[in-house]
């Protein structure tokens, strides 16, 4: 049967190659296979967002993002929704933000949501729904491990990448990396502070979103670090210069202060053939394997330590690795796998 699915990405963020937000590039890449099947995909995404299948624009917002912007957004954002469901047909609904619960579509078709962020960070209300029609999906084993009571909860599907466009290189510099959103919980001070104790160069590349939260902990925690010697930053890397920093350096840092549910980064790093120095937090521990793949440490002291150690680590072992284990196309699969078994409400939930 040729599936007609309907995406419904985050709406502050574009799906697109070169988007800075996790959630985005798993969707992007997910819509890209999925047409590559012959898969009717349509994706309600923000103006900027650049899929295989069919974009719906939504609207987006200018500057800071504020609560005031963010209500006429999610408004706008229900009126769209409810007139392309009046007007097309779908098997499926497949709901991938964390604001979700602020325009869930009034709907008999089957909604799938992906919990890309840490459990608690939804609206638990909503989680413990009994609609019979609403599934949810973790990303990792340790944050399925975290889903408690939710009710309809599928098995999990760990994420992919695009294996293609990363190529591992042996040949590595002598800076250490921290690539991704510029937020507090990412902890990129502590990425600073361990290579500064390790004598290391430091590259930080990222995007800080328009929240005022983001904003004032890069104006205060890390715009003063910076000192373009041996501490470096580049605001919202393009894709091309985003894979020549994954390959060249000499290890990817992730000192995450809260559980992660996955890591793009960490993936793409090993695909580079990049060692990653990380504190076991969440499914980062199930990514890395200490003393193979990278180092999993618990302080910045331990991270310093590990920067030193990082040639040990080889190349070739991090590649295959994302070879066998982190293809966007078997997440793909398992995706048309689970929403094959919820169309046909065949659902064995998992807890």
């Amino acid at each position: 049967m040729k599936y007609s699915i309907l995406h419904i990405a985050y709406p502050l963020a574009p799906v697109n190659n070169n988007t800075a937000g996790g959630a985005e590039q798993i969707l992007y890449l997910l819509d890209k296979a999925l047409v590559e099947k012959g898969v009717n995909s349509s994706i309600i995404a923000c103006k900027g967002s650049t899929p295989s299948g069919k974009l719906i624009a939504s609207e987006t917002i200018s500057g800071t993002f504020d609560d005031e912007k963010i209500s006429v957004l999610h408004e706008n954002l229900r009126n769209l929704l409810a007139q392309v469901l009046s007007h097309n047909h779908f098997d499926i609904i497949h709901m991938h933000g964390i604001d979700f619960h602020a325009y869930y579509p009034q709907t008999d078709v089957p909604v799938i949501l992906t919990l890309h962020l840490p459990v608690p960070w939804y609206n638990q209300e909503v989680l413990g729904s009994d609609k019979n029609n609403i599934f949810y999906n973790c990303v990792s084993d340790s944050q399925q491990q975290t889903a408690g009571e939710i009710k309809h909860l599928l098995p999990f599907i760990q994420n992919g990448i695009d294996l293609d466009f990363y190529k591992a290189n042996k040949l590595k510099k002598k800076y250490a990396l921290s690539l991704g959103r510029i937020c507090w919980e990412k902890g990129y001070n502590l990425s600073i502070m361990a290579s500064q104790m390790s004598g290391t160069e430091l590259i930080l590349a990222g995007k800080v979103f328009p929240y005022y939260h983001h904003q004032k902990f890069f104006e205060e925690s890390i715009k003063p670090l910076i000192n373009n010697r041996d501490i470096k930053y580049i605001d919202s890397p393009e894709i091309s210069l985003k894979k020549k920093l994954l390959s060249e350096a000499r290890c990817v840092l992730i000192p995450s202060l809260v559980s992660e549910t996955s890591s793009v980064v960490a993936m793409e790093a090993l695909a580079s053939g990049t060692p990653v120095i990380a504190f076991p937090s969440g499914a980062l521990s199930e990514i890395i394997e200490h003393g193979k793949t990278g180092f999993l440490v618990n302080n910045t002291e331990e991270m310093a330590e590990a920067i030193l150690h990082a040639h040990e680590i080889d190349p070739d072992i991090c590649r295959r690795t994302a070879e066998e284990r982190f293809d966007y196309r078997r997440m793909c699969d398992e995706y048309l796998k689970t929403y094959k078994i919820v169309i046909e409400n065949e659902v064995k939930h998992a807890n």
